[in-house]
């Protein structure tokens, strides 16, 4: 008899490894302690301050991302697919920003819908 967390005969035993491989795993370090992200291959930087945000109960502008070591504020486009900033598996600090222009134009260029082009 099969239990609760074996798999179906019809899936490969390699599939969990497949799924691993396609997710983003990030260990944040936040304000109020820590808090492991599963995020999608495709996911961006905005979506990682969404899901900070959620995790610290910071508000989605004030969201800011150290990454690296020694950490340092990102300061890529929102738009900037997390793949190319960081591996699974890493860390990366979370504290809600001061405000400032870098925290300002994270925010704006994240969540503002742009303007159509002039013709």
């Amino acid at each position: 008899s099969r239990t609760a967390t074996s798999r179906p005969a019809w899936l490969p035993a390699s599939t969990p490894r497949l799924l691993a491989a396609m997710t983003l795993r990030l260990r944040l370090r936040g304000p109020s302690g820590q808090h492991t992200a599963n995020l999608a291959m495709a996911a961006t930087l905005a979506d990682l301050c969404k899901e900070a945000a959620s995790a610290f109960s910071i508000p989605l502008g004030e969201v800011e991302v150290l990454l690296g070591f020694p950490p340092v504020l990102c300061t890529s486009a929102p738009a900037t697919p997390l793949g190319t900033l960081v591996k699974s598996g890493d860390s990366a600090t979370v504290r809600r920003g001061s405000g400032g222009p870098a925290t300002q134009a994270m925010s704006t260029a994240a969540y503002s819908t742009p303007e159509p082009a002039a013709e």
